[in-house]
């Protein structure tokens, strides 16, 4: 019999579901479209998934993509929006821009450790990113974005073997044309964007893009009694095209982007409450330390943090791609690209609390560089095919050190305790060096029916070395044992090498059964390279790779004249030697990267898009997704009830008499893996009278449910279902000249988090007696937020 709670959430999506579909398909009765006139059919997306300019109907896979004015349009200006736009993809960070994850269908990696690879790659102008927080640079000049759900090996350069994200910026054009946009908004927001493009000479065109966002803290530290987690980022980037015959094409682009942070302070989650910070001997410790202070924050957008982070990331790079056009109808293209990001933090976000514990510095260096050879068939052909070379490297340098600070106060049994000025130096260098060959041919069996094949070889070489050095800076001298032995052990690590290669596959079928209506099936296999552990103090250094395997049958859909496209997909992956990132729990610092096991996902994802009337347009996305452990006995236990040998809470993962120290994870969920997640927005535009300018209005609502925030699945890392709110208004020119708009995100305030995990240098910090303090942070999602822009196209 099933239990009132797991009923009530059927209820919810049910009523989530049909009030989706009611909306987008409410519009169209037949009075209102005969009442209607002229083309309002829903605005064709051209992309580039198959490596190929194709309308987004056409691609027999689950792609949500979006054009740069339907992104302008609904105030989309940096990645972690889009994620309400897309179904199944949630883009978190935490306290740093480097501990960045982006997930699609509730699996994906985090940046807290470099030496993991991300599950979802990132492609700029068809060029790999060598690190997922590429994506938080501003989505200025953008042609189109497009999500692609499942391995994508087999069509490009890098393995993506759970998804990739795609951005496309745009062309010059010999047509001279600019742009400027202006916008203010609260916590001291200023944002200034814009573009500039026309022809050099009469085969040489080019393109300059340029932005600048600034805004002050989302959340205010009591400590300080300022606000903190503020950022201000800037960019250029520069594109020329070169065309000297109708047969040839040479693109040059050259880009620049810097993100300086305060950033990111998390807060204590529910400290007063059961396995809290503010436990009697913690707030004696800090009473101690800081007499008459506030302990811990209590409200909503606030913090308690003695140390204030501070950052910044700068990321450029350059490519060359040259397009020559074959007498065969084929072309061939070769993309030769480097990238640099850098990651530099001057003082590491603490442990949240209003004592000066530790002082951490670390810095990372991540350049790559890769080389794209590809012909691929062009026009209608019996056979379509791409093939292609890939050869990718990459030089990674990854440099922490951490000192103990006074309020590391904490005795351990015994007697021993932690010495101010203990201090860890690590390095962790490494080189990777990858070659591929990879194709995809589509039979075009008859006009109708569609057969797809792909095939893919990789081989990967890795080599790396790590040493850390432990002493006490205050003294000269050596590091207290507790720490220098203990925590941070000194030690040299070179040598270590990996060398792997892996056969990836696709296959597909896809028939049309109506004039407008796509249905398809697919299979394939996705691979992502093992690794060595960056932040590891001891053995095991490194993790063996992680792979897939996915299935999925969608249909793709153009209704009512054009008016509505409506796509579905149901799909289920399995995942083996899923690379996951947890918390040391020896050292309740630090994180480490271990292969978790198997994992199972499957679910249904929707995607629709209207013009029922001539002014309304509207949007909406559903995904109800499963994701559990199929095969995990040996995964880490909550660190809160470990070290005292009590019993795991009702429903947490149970520990595994078979593996010391560990516990049972298989068929328990994934963290990070809500079931039902949606959004449905609107946007009404008509002219103003005869002014010549059209007013608009929209609004939406995005829905996220249940999910655990960390990865060991403690109780206080699950987040209840919440939905957001946004709108905008405003007027702009009929010919695009002008747009003025007003907009406003997260309209109910609501207080929610993006990532969760067990408190941070806990280790060091006093509970009472021997005990470490306890507790839970977690790193808010931003509050509400509303400005003006305006905008001029000339």
């Amino acid at each position: 019999m099933l239990d009132q709670g797991r009923i009530q959430r059927r209820r919810r999506i049910l009523m989530f579901t049909a009030s989706w579909v009611g909306v987008a398909l409410g519009g169209f009765a037949a009075p209102a479209m005969a009442a209607d006139a002229g083309p309002v059919q829903v605005e064709t997306i051209v992309v580039t998934a198959s490596k190929r300019p194709q309308d987004v109907q056409d691609v027999p896979m689950s792609v949500s993509a979006f054009s740069g004015d339907q992104l302008e349009k609904a105030n989309i200006t940096d990645a972690t929006d889009l994620a309400h736009l897309v179904p199944g993809l949630t883009i978190a960070t935490s306290n740093n821009t480097r501990n960045s994850s982006i997930i699609i269908r509730n699996i994906g990696s985090s940046g807290t450790n470099p030496g993991i690879e991300p599950s979802v790659g990132v492609f700029l102008d068809g060029v790999y990113m060598p690190s997922s927080l590429s994506i938080f640079t501003e989505l200025t000049d953008i042609s189109t974005i497009e999500t692609l759900r499942g391995p994508q090996g087999t069509l490009y350069g890098r393995n993506t073997p759970v998804g990739a994200i795609n951005v496309t910026t745009k062309a010059p054009t010999q047509g001279f044309e600019g742009m400027v946009s202006v916008g203010l908004g609260n916590y001291d927001k200023r944002r200034v964007a814009g573009y500039v493009n026309g022809g050099l000479t009469d085969t040489l065109a080019g393109r300059l893009s340029f932005w600048s966002d600034t805004r002050d803290g989302y959340v205010r530290n009591i400590y300080f009694g300022s606000n903190t987690n503020s950022q201000d980022q800037w960019g250029v980037r520069g594109r020329l095209r070169w065309t000297p015959d109708d047969l040839t094409t040479v693109d040059a682009i050259a880009y620049f982007s810097k993100t300086m942070t305060h950033c990111c302070v998390a807060t204590q989650v529910n400290p007063y409450g059961p396995g809290g910070i503010a436990t009697a001997g913690f707030l004696a410790s800090a009473d101690a330390n800081n007499p008459g202070h506030p302990f811990v924050a209590t409200g909503d957008f606030e913090v308690n943090s003695a140390t204030e982070p501070t950052g910044d990331t700068p990321i450029y790079g350059v490519s060359l791609q040259a397009t020559r056009k074959l007498p065969f109808n084929a072309e061939l293209t070769n993309i030769l690209a480097g990238n640099t990001v850098i990651d530099r933090i001057q003082r590491l976000a603490g442990p949240s609390v209003p004592i000066e514990v530790q002082s951490q510095i670390q810095k990372q260096v991540y350049r790559t560089y890769s080389d794209e050879l590809r012909l691929s068939s062009t026009g209608k052909n019996r056979i379509d095919y791409v093939v292609g070379l890939y050869l990718f490297g990459s030089d990674l340098a990854y440099l922490q050190n951490a000192t103990l600070l006074e309020g590391a106060n904490r005795v351990v049994a015994g007697g021993a305790t932690f010495t101010p000025g203990d201090n860890a130096n690590s390095q962790f260098s490494q080189t990777t060096k990858s070659a591929a060959v990879f194709g995809q041919a589509t039979w075009n069996v008859t006009d109708a029916l569609r057969v797809t094949g792909g095939l893919r070889y990789s081989y990967d070489h890795k080599k790396a070395e790590a040493s850390s050095v432990s002493q006490n800076i205050f003294t000269g001298g050596a590091a207290s044992p507790l720490f220098g032995l203990v925590r941070f052990p000194s030690f040299t690590v070179s040598g270590l090498k990996r060398t792997e290669d892996s056969t990836t596959w696709s296959a597909g079928v896809q028939y049309d059964v109506a004039p407008r209506v796509m249905v398809y099936l697919t299979a394939g296999s996705g691979f992502k390279n093992g690794g060595f552990n960056a932040r590891a103090t001891s053995a095991p250094w490194d993790f063996g790779p992680e792979r897939s395997q996915t299935y999925e049958v969608g249909v793709k859909s153009r209704l009512f004249d054009g008016r509505m496209l409506l796509n579905a997909d149901v799909f289920q992956m399995e995942l083996k030697d899923y690379q996951l990132s947890t918390l040391n729990a020896a050292t309740g610092t630090g994180f480490v990267v271990g292969n978790a096991g198997d994992a199972k996902i499957s679910g249904l994802e929707m995607d629709m898009q209207a013009r029922p009337l001539s002014p309304l347009s509207i949007t909406g996305n559903l995904s109800w997704t499963r994701s559990e452990y199929s095969d995990y006995p040996a995964g880490p236990c909550i660190s809160t009830y470990t070290p005292t040998g009590s019993s795991p809470p009702p429903g947490a993962p149970q520990p595994n008499p078979l593996f010391p120290k560990s516990c049972d994870y298989t068929g328990y969920p994934l963290a990070y893996a809500p079931r039902l997640t949606g959004a449905l927005h609107a946007r009404w535009e008509q002219p103003f009278r005869d002014s010549g300018y059209n007013w608009f209005v929209s609004g939406g609502a995005s829905y996220t449910g249940g999910q655990y925030l960390d990865a060991t699945l403690d109780p206080r890392s699950w987040q209840g279902a919440y939905a957001l709110y946004d709108a905008s208004f405003g007027f702009e020119a009929d010919d695009g000249a002008w747009r003025l708009s007003v907009w406003g995100k997260n309209l109910g305030n609501k207080a929610y988090f993006v990532n969760e995990t067990a408190q941070l240098s806990g280790a060091y910090i006093s509970a009472g007696g021997t005990a470490a303090a306890n507790g839970y942070v977690g790193w808010y999602g931003a509050p509400r937020t509303f400005g003006v822009e305006l905008s001029h196209k000339f």
